[in-house]
């Protein structure tokens, strides 16, 4: 008896689900798939590119020197490192990040806002290579040293 009573009451429920008005379906966007995040297109210049250094310039600091570039914040300075990362936002928007350590936190960083991106060449070029990053030192954040860059010219390759 007892058993029929939990088959009864399950059956009552699945009656119950059944009658209930279907969910509305997603609103459609055009020109998006179902499920499908939006498909960026990224704009780099295919005509500029970065300028070669031999040294570093005096006083730059190294990626690392965290403490170094806290000092120098809202005010101009350089700094070298080896690139191991870009960021590319999924979305299109914000910035792409440029990172000199692969726990992005334990270096200073170099952004590029993604409506500047037309100005620069593709900033992928730049993984695996020793870059100069020259600027005004911002924070990221509570306390994380960056610099925006604005112009090609503020980041070189060291040779």
């Amino acid at each position: 008896m007892i058993f029929s009573r939990r088959w009864t009451c399950v059956a009552m429920l699945c009656l119950s689900v059944a009658a209930l008005p279907a969910a509305s379906a997603p609103r459609k966007v055009a020109g998006q798939v179902p499920g499908r995040q939006k498909q960026v297109t990224l704009k780099f210049s295919k005509t500029a590119h970065f300028n070669t250094v031999t040294s570093t310039p005096k006083g730059c600091l190294s990626s690392a020197d965290l403490t170094g570039a806290r000092k120098l914040l809202g005010k101009h300075g350089s700094f070298a490192g080896d690139v191991v990362s870009v960021f590319i936002p999924h979305n299109g928007t914000g910035y792409f990040y440029i990172d000199f350590n692969r726990q992005w936190k334990n270096a200073i960083s170099a952004a590029v806002k993604v409506t500047d991106g037309a100005r620069f060449p593709d900033l992928r070029t730049l993984l695996h290579h020793k870059v100069v990053v020259t600027g005004m030192f911002s924070k990221y954040g509570s306390n994380h040293p960056q610099i925006v860059l604005r112009s090609p010219g503020q980041l070189n390759l060291l040779k």
